[in-house]
């Protein structure tokens, strides 16, 4: 039995607000890309990557990706970390790939999953 997919939305939102600390934005933007390394001009790259930098300054956004460290999103990370912006970048990594998965789950003792939800401590 797998977790209820209708937690995640609230899962994510406490992350944000309550763990992160993070405004809300105004703009979402999700890069998607190829995993493979691009093949532009270093000088087209660094242009392009700070033209959208500062989209996601200027427009007070979050830049969601793949999380994985290749392709475009490695170019993203590397574009935020040279220019040293608090613009969010969230990487939403496969579950497939996170590595000790399994610890994320906690099993109560009649064998169920126990939800995020459940384990929260959330002070007001």
């Amino acid at each position: 039995h797998h977790q209820d997919l209708g937690v995640l939305p609230d899962l994510t939102r406490f992350f944000a607000e309550r763990v992160w600390q993070l405004p809300p934005p105004r703009l979402l933007i999700s890069v998607v890309g190829s995993s493979d390394d691009c093949d532009l001009l270093i000088e087209d790259r660094k242009a392009l990557l700070a033209g959208f930098m500062k989209l996601a300054t200027d427009t007070s956004s979050w830049i969601l990706t793949n999380g994985l460290d290749s392709g475009v999103s490695k170019l993203i990370g590397q574009a935020k970390a040279e220019a040293n912006l608090k613009t969010p970048v969230i990487g939403v990594v496969p579950w497939g790939l996170v590595a000790g998965r399994q610890a994320l789950w906690d099993t109560a003792a009649d064998g169920t999953l126990l939800s995020h939800r459940q384990k929260m401590v959330v002070e007001n």
